[in-house]
């Protein structure tokens, strides 16, 4: 071959080889290619972005199978996947055998049943299939309401945080507490978003991983907390808790079925500068509202959480009577959480007006929601009023406020008379100057009140939605199913009866049952009579709300007309309203007396003293007689030498008596020695806000000191040697030594 053809060839076969190098690589070409991850440091970025992903995950409740329309969940068996950011997904459930199903938790719209949601965060949907047969599955009662009975003292009292269901009323000195042979399981699944971390702690159980799972008695009630490790908040509960209480987030159910509770814990959003120097206020307002109610997309405030709140009315100068019925409208996209709202008074924090839980009351996610509010009486004339609004726990749970407040002053003026739902009444009525009824206080003395003539809807424990007639009082509102048939004289002497006995709880605790909007009208507690609730009487822990089934209605009734005494139910379910002390003095193990049962033994029978009235016999006994038998409980215990805080009160036992007394009778008659021999009222006044300054106790032990240390402050004694000594209940040498300062 010539020169000048070898000199071609060369050149054909470097073309080739650069030509295949450009197109793939020079290794490649020869089979030699590296992968991806070595050869990653030497690539250049691509201009296209990959889009942020997302975990959406299913969980289910009974039998059934959820799909999703692209195929990626089928749960079944697959119940998470990951998704684009803005993936749109639909979701159908498909019920099991003798199930069907009954709702969806979670979506951001619901069409023929069909689950419809869009990710801008990793997300879970709840799926909830139910028995068939309702007897299988029936509606539970809110939770935190304790099952009571006329027959005992104490009656039954769920114990909350108790792996057991204990029968508090019953003495357990003579009766051994029974267990109930049928269990039921508690699922517990901890959702952590974005690596946010936390536990779920109930009695001394603790779930610190994704699911646990625990086992019961039937009936057993329990309080779950949730605690976000540093750097972490609590974004909410899912599913199964029978109620949420605002603002604490604890999760209350009762284990009448097996049960599955989720719990989301999110990182803690830090607060961006340009929102650290804004007011939650001037923050609320920066967010201009679009005609349809969505937040503007140019304000910065929003940008990564598109969440607001707006208040309509009260907001342009309105004057308000006292006395009289207002609506407070606001708008907001936080469908899932409470809103508290607040009182100011020439910008100064007035008196909080109630809870509004926006998931029970507005279910169809109206924008615009209304929380009807009674002006009470007590305000002082002024033009200098506004409302302050606030999604509860909003600054823990996103880094800032999502808050607003009236963008005007609004006017509280007197009011010459007040009418509400068909009762009328005249200012002077409804003071609180209002006396008190002797026993002998005819009916007549009331008779110038007049009963409703309309109904409204209340929504009850057990019974679902009814129809109830309002008869107001100045702290309480009895709703019954009848009116006409009723004599009004009658009712508004229990009224103004039960009226007297919130005053005194008030008087005592220095505080109120924080109102929760199912369970408030016109800025009054409820007392509802309805068909069935769980027990002779149920009352919320903390929050506004009593019931009783009408079987006790018929018996109150005829009591107050026929003997001029009262059943003393609803003065005990006071006790459960006005309870604001388990982190101080209850107890921690399971099976132990309930402080707070006893706490309504005692104080129903000082606010039956406070409204000067005589209660109705009591199983076979007088009512004096009665309470002299709780009163001699401690009488029994310091008798026998035998007996001391570990086999009494630790394990949930009384002395043994005639009446079957239990733990929490004995509890409520150390409580009355305290008061007969340590200062009297002045001590009842003194013990529970002595109570109330003390640090929460993180073990039982800590729960006794607060209690002796408390009693001692309350009576300016030290009473070492009475607990100790004569009680014979343990303390801590640090205690101790805190109570010398006591010293007479």
């Amino acid at each position: 071959m010539n020169k000048k053809y070898k000199f071609l060839l060369v050149g054909f076969v470097c073309f080739f080889l650069f030509f295949q190098t450009g197109q793939a690589g020079f290794f490649d070409w020869f089979k030699f290619k590296r992968s991806d991850s070595q050869n990653a440091s030497q690539k250049t970025p691509s201009v296209a972005l990959t889009a942020k992903q997302y975990t959406f995950s299913v969980s289910k409740s009974g039998s059934g199978v959820v799909t999703s329309d692209d195929g990626k969940i089928n749960c079944g068996k697959q119940c998470k996947a990951s998704y684009s950011a803005k993936s749109k997904i639909v979701l159908k459930a498909e019920a099991g055998e003798n199930y069907k199903f009954e709702k969806w938790n979670g979506c951001d719209k619901i069409s023929d049943g069909q689950c419809q949601t869009t990710l801008n965060k990793s997300k879970l949907v709840v799926a909830k299939f139910a028995f068939k047969n309702p007897s299988l599955s029936r509606k539970n009662p809110s939770p935190s309401i304790i099952k009571t009975s006329s027959s005992k003292s104490s009656a039954i009292s769920f114990q909350s945080s108790s792996s057991k269901s204990y029968l508090s009323s019953k003495s357990s000195g003579s009766v051994s507490n029974k267990k109930t042979q049928n269990l039921k399981t508690l699922t517990i699944k901890n959702i952590f978003y974005n690596k946010g971390k936390g536990i779920v702690k109930i009695g001394n159980k603790i779930c610190d991983v994704s699911q646990c799972v625990f086992e019961y008695d039937l009936n057993t009630s329990l309080e779950l907390r949730a605690e976000s490790e540093s750097g972490s908040v609590l974004s909410d509960w899912g599913y199964d808790c029978d109620y949420v209480f605002a603002p604490n987030n604890i999760c209350n159910l009762i284990m009448n079925s097996n049960k599955t509770v989720i719990v989301h814990f999110e990182p803690r959003v830090s607060v961006a500068s340009s929102l650290k120097s804004s007011s939650s206020i001037s923050s609320s307002k920066s967010s201009s509202l679009s005609s349809s109610g969505d937040a503007s997309s140019s304000s910065s405030l929003f940008t990564n959480n598109q969440y607001y709140l707006r208040i309509t009315s009260p907001n342009e100068g309105e004057t308000w009577k006292k006395g009289s019925t207002q609506s407070i409208k606001f708008i907001t996209n936080k469908f899932d959480r409470f809103i508290t709202l607040k009182l100011y008074k020439n910008n100064n924090y007035l008196l909080d007006i109630g809870y509004y839980d926006i998931a029970y009351s507005n279910p169809s996610k109206n924008p615009e929601n209304i929380y009807s509010w009674n002006v009470p009486s007590s305000l002082n004339d002024g033009e200098d009023y506004k409302i302050h609004a606030v999604v509860t726990n909003s600054k823990e749970l996103y880094g800032y406020e999502i808050s607003d407040r009236s963008d005007n002053v609004f006017a509280v003026k007197t009011s010459d008379s007040s009418s509400i739902s068909g009762l009328s009444f005249s200012s002077a009525d409804t003071s609180d100057s209002f006396s008190s009824p002797s026993p002998s206080s005819s009916v007549e003395a009331v008779s110038m009140f007049t009963a409703p003539t309309n109904t409204i809807t209340y929504s009850s424990f057990y019974a679902g939605s009814l129809d109830l007639y309002p008869w107001y009082g100045r702290n309480i509102v009895l709703l019954t199913p009848t009116a006409a048939d009723l004599d009004s004289a009658v009712i508004f002497k229990i009224i103004k009866t039960y009226d007297e006995a919130y005053d005194y709880y008030k008087k005592i605790t220095g505080a109120e049952p924080a109102k929760f909007n199912n369970t408030t009208i016109n800025d009054r507690a409820t007392i509802a009579i309805v068909p069935k609730t769980c027990g002779a009487g149920c009352g919320y822990l903390g929050f506004t709300g009593i019931e009783m089934p009408t079987g006790q209605l018929d018996n109150l009734y005829g009591e107050v007309l026929n003997k001029n005494k009262y059943p003393q139910i609803i003065f005990y379910e006071l006790g459960r309203n006005f309870w604001f002390y388990s982190d101080k003095i209850s107890y921690k193990e399971s099976g132990s007396a309930s402080i707070a049962t006893g706490f309504a033994i005692y104080m129903r029978f000082l606010s039956m003293d406070y409204a000067k009235i005589q209660g109705s016999d009591f199983s076979d006994k007088s009512f004096e007689e009665f309470r002299s038998e709780v009163e001699k409980l401690t009488d029994a215990y310091e008798n026998d030498t035998s007996l001391n805080w570990e086999n009494t009160l630790k394990i949930n036992k009384a002395p043994s008596n005639a009446m079957g007394l239990g733990s929490a009778d004995l509890v409520a008659s150390f409580l009355f020695r305290l008061r007969r021999d340590h200062g009297g009222e002045k001590f009842v006044e003194n013990i529970w806000k002595e109570i109330g300054k003390r640090s929460n106790a993180i073990t039982t032990q800590d729960a006794i000191d607060n209690f002796i240390l408390a009693s001692s402050a309350a009576s300016d004694s030290n009473l070492t040697n009475l607990f100790v000594g004569k009680w014979r209940w343990p303390m801590s040498e640090n205690a101790k030594k805190e109570a010398v300062k006591y010293q007479q």
